[in-house]
């Protein structure tokens, strides 16, 4: 079986559409089972935008290979799990964070659950993949790393 590839959208890169996210899920957890090396190798450089230093990517590769099983049950959990219904009973400050270049999840999916979250904003970041908080860590601290005044900007 072929390893799964994914192209950067910035490269004409089909995007993912959310109705099928749950059958390619399965999909690239049966080619893990498969060849899990080769099918994370073929699919994780197209988690970042343009230019990501091969050194990130590669960690990045090592960092799944390494988590082994809980990378499956991930997997499977992300087929079924919806968390929308819930989203309309947060009660905290909710920024969904989302790389302008994602090629893994559309921009459709944060602003939908942004829609459901009550006083919640979608943040955009500009020349970013699928991996925003390691592709900017040399420019900005991550979001989660930031002080409160700093997310409001």
């Amino acid at each position: 079986m072929g390893a799964w590839t994914s192209s950067n959208c910035a490269s004409g890169a089909r995007r993912v559409n959310s109705a099928s996210m749950p059958d390619q899920v399965l999909g690239l957890r049966k080619q893990l089972v498969d060849d899990r090396a080769g099918t994370v190798a073929g699919w994780v450089p197209g988690w970042f935008a343009p230019g990501a230093a091969r050194e990130l990517v590669d960690w990045t590769v090592r960092q799944l290979l390494d988590s082994g099983p809980y990378i499956d049950e991930l997997f499977t959990e992300c087929a079924t799990y919806d968390p929308r219904p819930r989203l309309k009973d947060l009660k905290v400050p909710i920024t969904y964070v989302h790389g302008e270049l994602d090629a893994q999840i559309p921009l459709e999916v944060p602003r939908s659950c942004a829609a459901e979250t009550p006083g919640a904003r979608v943040h955009v970041l500009a020349g970013c993949g699928h991996v925003p908080h390691q592709e900017t860590r040399a420019r900005s601290p991550p979001p989660s790393e930031r002080s409160p005044e700093q997310c409001r900007k």
